[in-house]
């Protein structure tokens, strides 16, 4: 686990600020830039800076993002006005991309 949760901790971290999530439509940020899709899911930086890496025994790691709208961007959400903004799930990005499961699995075989 030693090996893996570095690197999948960074993955997580690069995945929020990937340029790789589609977007409906163009949409005017919290510092004033036009952004549209695909595009990152950093706006004031909140969420990638809650991103919290918790080791709660030796094979038990949590990651948490303390940011209030955090379940939103990963999992969507329909707003009251109707506007639906689409899931941007950032963990499965970086499952997909650092393979964690694989190298810690590489990572045994090593060590055995």
């Amino acid at each position: 686990m030693d090996e893996v949760v570095p690197g999948f901790d960074s993955a997580l971290t690069q995945a929020i600020s990937a340029k790789a999530y589609p977007w409906p439509r163009k949409t005017r940020r919290s510092n004033g830039r036009i952004v549209s899709s695909p595009r990152d899911i950093i706006d004031t930086g909140e969420l990638d800076s809650s991103q919290q890496l918790t080791r709660e025994s030796r094979f038990v790691w949590r990651w948490d993002w303390r940011a209030a709208h955090a379940l939103f961007v990963h999992e969507g959400v329909t707003l009251r006005n109707g506007t639906e903004l689409p899931a941007r799930r950032w963990t499965v990005r970086a499952v997909e991309q650092y393979k964690p499961v694989a190298k810690f699995a590489k990572a045994v075989r090593a060590n055995v």
